[in-house]
Protein backbone atom coordinates (compact mmCIF):
# COMPACT_ATOMS: atom_id res chain seq x y z
CA UNK A 1 0.00 0.00 0.00
CA UNK A 2 2.87 2.32 0.81
CA UNK A 3 4.29 1.79 -2.70
CA UNK A 4 1.01 2.91 -4.31
CA UNK A 5 0.99 6.14 -2.34
CA UNK A 6 4.62 6.77 -3.33
CA UNK A 7 3.73 6.36 -7.01
CA UNK A 8 0.64 8.60 -6.70
CA UNK A 9 2.66 11.26 -4.84
CA UNK A 10 5.37 11.08 -7.52
CA UNK A 11 2.81 11.58 -10.32
CA UNK A 12 1.18 14.51 -8.53
CA UNK A 13 4.58 16.10 -7.90
CA UNK A 14 5.60 15.61 -11.56
CA UNK A 15 2.35 17.21 -12.76
CA UNK A 16 2.83 20.11 -10.37
CA UNK A 17 6.40 20.71 -11.60
CA UNK A 18 5.28 20.64 -15.24
CA UNK A 19 2.41 23.04 -14.49
CA UNK A 20 4.70 25.46 -12.62
CA UNK A 21 7.24 25.37 -15.50
CA UNK A 22 4.43 26.13 -17.96
CA UNK A 23 3.17 29.07 -15.88
CA UNK A 24 6.69 30.45 -15.45
CA UNK A 25 7.44 30.26 -19.18
CA UNK A 26 4.14 32.04 -19.99
CA UNK A 27 4.93 34.80 -17.49
CA UNK A 28 8.43 35.19 -18.91
CA UNK A 29 7.08 35.33 -22.49
CA UNK A 30 4.61 38.09 -21.57
CA UNK A 31 7.31 40.20 -19.94
CA UNK A 32 9.79 39.92 -22.82
CA UNK A 33 7.20 40.32 -25.60
CA UNK A 34 6.92 44.06 -24.91
CA UNK A 35 10.68 44.56 -25.17
CA UNK A 36 10.99 43.18 -28.70
CA UNK A 37 7.87 44.72 -30.16
CA UNK A 38 8.62 47.37 -32.79
CA UNK A 39 6.68 50.54 -32.27
CA UNK A 40 7.95 52.56 -35.22
CA UNK A 41 9.11 49.95 -37.74
CA UNK A 42 6.85 47.50 -39.54
CA UNK A 43 7.65 45.17 -42.42
CA UNK A 44 4.80 45.48 -44.93
CA UNK A 45 5.91 42.91 -47.48
CA UNK A 46 8.89 40.76 -48.38
CA UNK A 47 9.97 39.09 -51.62
CA UNK A 48 12.62 36.37 -51.50
CA UNK A 49 15.20 36.80 -54.23
CA UNK A 50 17.48 33.89 -53.36
CA UNK A 51 18.89 31.97 -50.46
CA UNK A 52 19.12 34.44 -47.57
CA UNK A 53 18.42 37.37 -49.94
CA UNK A 54 15.23 39.39 -50.13
CA UNK A 55 13.81 42.82 -50.72
CA UNK A 56 11.47 44.28 -48.18
CA UNK A 57 8.97 47.12 -47.89
CA UNK A 58 9.36 48.71 -44.47
CA UNK A 59 7.08 51.34 -42.96
CA UNK A 60 8.97 53.81 -40.79
CA UNK A 61 6.43 56.09 -39.17
CA UNK A 62 4.29 57.26 -42.08
CA UNK A 63 6.92 56.64 -44.79
CA UNK A 64 7.53 53.43 -46.75
CA UNK A 65 11.04 52.42 -47.81
CA UNK A 66 12.37 49.64 -50.04
CA UNK A 67 15.44 47.84 -48.72
CA UNK A 68 17.52 44.93 -49.97
CA UNK A 69 18.81 42.40 -47.49
CA UNK A 70 21.53 39.82 -48.02
CA UNK A 71 23.52 37.68 -45.64
CA UNK A 72 26.26 40.31 -45.43
CA UNK A 73 24.52 43.64 -46.21
CA UNK A 74 21.40 45.71 -45.85
CA UNK A 75 21.02 48.21 -48.70
CA UNK A 76 18.66 51.16 -48.87
CA UNK A 77 17.04 51.18 -52.30
CA UNK A 78 14.40 53.94 -52.36
CA UNK A 79 11.48 55.67 -50.72
CA UNK A 80 8.07 54.53 -52.00
CA UNK A 81 5.30 57.12 -52.42
CA UNK A 82 1.88 56.42 -50.98
CA UNK A 83 0.31 56.90 -54.41
CA UNK A 84 2.36 53.99 -55.78
CA UNK A 85 1.28 51.74 -52.91
CA UNK A 86 -2.38 52.64 -53.41
CA UNK A 87 -2.05 51.91 -57.13
CA UNK A 88 -0.38 48.55 -56.42
CA UNK A 89 -3.14 47.60 -53.97
CA UNK A 90 -5.79 48.46 -56.59
CA UNK A 91 -4.01 46.31 -59.18
CA UNK A 92 -3.74 43.44 -56.71
CA UNK A 93 -7.47 43.60 -55.95
CA UNK A 94 -8.26 43.61 -59.68
CA UNK A 95 -6.06 40.57 -60.26
CA UNK A 96 -7.70 38.75 -57.33
CA UNK A 97 -11.20 39.58 -58.60
CA UNK A 98 -10.57 38.12 -62.08
CA UNK A 99 -11.56 34.55 -62.55
CA UNK A 100 -8.70 32.26 -63.49
CA UNK A 101 -8.29 30.98 -67.05
CA UNK A 102 -10.23 27.89 -66.10
CA UNK A 103 -13.14 27.65 -63.69
CA UNK A 104 -12.76 26.01 -60.31
CA UNK A 105 -12.99 22.27 -59.90
CA UNK A 106 -16.52 22.66 -58.59
CA UNK A 107 -17.61 24.53 -61.71
CA UNK A 108 -15.84 21.99 -63.92
CA UNK A 109 -17.60 19.05 -62.28
CA UNK A 110 -20.98 20.81 -62.38
CA UNK A 111 -20.58 21.38 -66.12
CA UNK A 112 -19.37 17.82 -66.59
CA UNK A 113 -22.34 16.50 -64.61
CA UNK A 114 -24.75 18.60 -66.68
CA UNK A 115 -23.27 17.33 -69.92
CA UNK A 116 -23.33 13.76 -68.70
CA UNK A 117 -26.93 13.99 -67.49
CA UNK A 118 -28.05 14.93 -71.01
CA UNK A 119 -26.87 11.55 -72.28
CA UNK A 120 -27.28 9.60 -69.05
CA UNK A 121 -27.72 6.17 -70.54
CA UNK A 122 -25.28 6.81 -73.39
CA UNK A 123 -21.84 5.19 -73.23
CA UNK A 124 -19.16 7.77 -73.73
CA UNK A 125 -16.34 6.72 -75.96
CA UNK A 126 -13.00 8.45 -76.22
CA UNK A 127 -14.18 10.77 -78.99
CA UNK A 128 -17.14 11.93 -76.88
CA UNK A 129 -14.89 12.61 -73.91
CA UNK A 130 -12.45 14.52 -76.10
CA UNK A 131 -15.32 16.57 -77.50
CA UNK A 132 -16.57 17.34 -73.98
CA UNK A 133 -13.09 18.45 -72.90
CA UNK A 134 -12.74 20.58 -76.04
CA UNK A 135 -16.17 22.17 -75.39
CA UNK A 136 -15.22 22.83 -71.79
CA UNK A 137 -11.98 24.57 -72.81
CA UNK A 138 -13.82 26.68 -75.38
CA UNK A 139 -16.43 27.70 -72.81
CA UNK A 140 -13.70 28.63 -70.31
CA UNK A 141 -11.92 30.72 -72.94
CA UNK A 142 -15.12 32.58 -73.88
CA UNK A 143 -15.92 33.17 -70.19
CA UNK A 144 -12.44 34.60 -69.69
CA UNK A 145 -12.81 36.81 -72.77
CA UNK A 146 -16.15 38.14 -71.47
CA UNK A 147 -14.58 38.93 -68.11
CA UNK A 148 -11.78 40.86 -69.78
CA UNK A 149 -14.25 42.79 -71.94
CA UNK A 150 -16.34 43.73 -68.89
CA UNK A 151 -13.30 45.29 -67.21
Amino acid sequence: MKEIWTVVFGLILTCLIIYMAYRFSRMLAQRTAGRFKNRYLKEIDRMVMGQEEYISLVRIGSEVHLIGVTKQNINYMSKIDDEILIELEKEEKQVESHSPDFPTYGEFFCRLKDKMSVGKKQNFENSDKDKMLHDYKEQAATDRQKDLEND
